[in-house]
């Protein structure tokens, strides 16, 4: 039997969409900041949002075993690939008691992890024989003390901790064929088999994060920010185990000031 591996390409314009958000921001903040004069960030309540990229940090590589299926007589060809990371969004809310110390609260959607793996008949149907698929989701609904480091023109570094609550669903499903007597297994030392179906994951875990913004006035500002949730378990060998989140964003901050 002879089988042929193919890594198949996705399309990754949503990721790359991203990353340039990124670096369009890391550009235009120290433009500001060299060509305004404004205040820290005020006293008060205030609201805000950003997107950006963000990533469930599961295996970036190919989890599903490929080879020949045990007495089958046509040729296959086994198709894998494997998404990680790209669009990214959070909303949060909190208060500034002054302009060192704040309390946020927040929700954040991170991309899904996707990973797929079919082999197809090469005979004379060329139709897919079997399948396996993975997704990975997960949201945060996150309260964190926030400090703020700030600078007269404007400019200042934060730092944000707390606790996270973090939902994670991972949907695992396999198909075969009528008459097909196989499947694809999962690559335990890339990832643990999930359970078949969807199985959900509640957990409170800590979060860290900083970020550097510019205030235009005591009412607006914008920040660029890498949160980080720590998570739980080995994806290697807990089918429960909660995976790290990353996030990097360009956010906008509303003050009531």
């Amino acid at each position: 039997m002879v089988i042929v591996n193919y890594a198949a390409e996705i399309d990754k314009e949503v990721k790359m969409e991203a990353r340039k958000l990124v670096y369009r921001c890391l550009i235009t903040l120290p433009c500001l900041i060299l060509s305004h004069n404004s205040l820290a960030a005020s006293q008060g309540a205030f609201v805000g949002g950003g997107i950006g990229y963000g990533a469930i940090d599961t295996p970036n590589q190919i989890v599903f075993l490929t080879g020949t299926p045990t007495g089958t007589t046509p040729v296959f060809v086994n198709k894998d690939k494997h998404d990680i990371g790209g669009f990214a969004a959070s909303a949060y809310f909190g208060y500034n008691f002054n302009r060192n110390l704040g309390l946020e609260a927040s929700y954040n959607h991170f991309a899904d992890s996707d990973y797929a793996s079919q082999q197809t008949d090469t005979g004379e149907s060329d139709t897919t024989v079997v399948s396996s698929n993975i997704e990975f989701k997960a949201k945060t609904y996150n309260v964190v003390a926030k400090g703020y480091l700030p600078f007269d023109n404007g400019f200042e570094l934060f730092a944000r901790g707390g606790a996270s609550y973090v939902i994670q669903k991972v949907t695992y499903s396999t198909t075969a064929a009528a008459g097909a007597s196989f499947f694809i297994p999962v690559d335990n030392d890339a990832l643990a088999t999930p359970k078949l179906g969807a199985t959900t994951t509640k957990r409170i875990r800590p979060t860290a994060g900083i970020g550097a913004g510019f205030n235009f006035n005591p009412n607006m500002g914008v920040s660029f920010s890498w949160n980080h949730v720590f998570g739980n378990g080995n994806l290697k060998s807990d089918t429960d185990a909660i995976a790290d989140l990353d996030m990097i964003t360009f956010d906008f901050t509303y003050t009531f000031a």
